[in-house]
């Protein structure tokens, strides 16, 4: 049992310690191995992949119905990106504009030829204020 109790307490550590922060121009990538995060350029990234999930019956968060989704590839990792509100609580307008962030974020990366795969497909589905949606809509639009 002592042991059951470690690897819980490991994989909550490696779930509490892996996030990425966006900012004006980098993406910063923390994670157990790099607690003081690997620092990327918007250029970096190699595609983007967004969508709003179709599955009733899954484990998988992104691929459940009617949830927003946001992927980037970054040195052959995806980076997975959920109803995150603000990915830098520095940036005030982030803070003041949920979302505005990843709407940003995605029209600089689209701005610099970064491959997307997104489909609208569901996006109805998505249960948030009509203001939200609207802003995935334009995210998964933009091409």
């Amino acid at each position: 049992k002592p042991v059951v109790l470690i690897v819980w307490i490991m994989l909550f550590y490696c779930c509490v310690t892996s996030f990425s922060v966006v900012t004006e121009d980098t993406i910063i990538c923390h994670s157990p191995i790099h607690p003081t995060g690997v620092k990327y350029s918007y250029s970096d990234v190699k595609k983007i992949t967004a969508g709003v999930g179709q599955k009733t019956a899954t484990f998988v968060r992104a691929e459940r119905k009617g949830q927003f989704f946001y992927k980037i590839e970054l040195d052959g990792r995806e980076i997975l990106f959920l109803n995150d509100e603000s990915s830098n609580p520095k940036v005030e307008r982030y803070t003041e504009h949920t979302y505005l962030w990843l709407e940003e974020f995605d029209q600089k990366l689209v701005e610099l030829g970064i491959p997307k795969e997104s489909d609208s497909k569901g996006y109805e589905k998505i249960e948030l204020d009509e203001e939200y949606v609207e802003r995935f809509y334009r995210i998964l639009e933009n091409k």
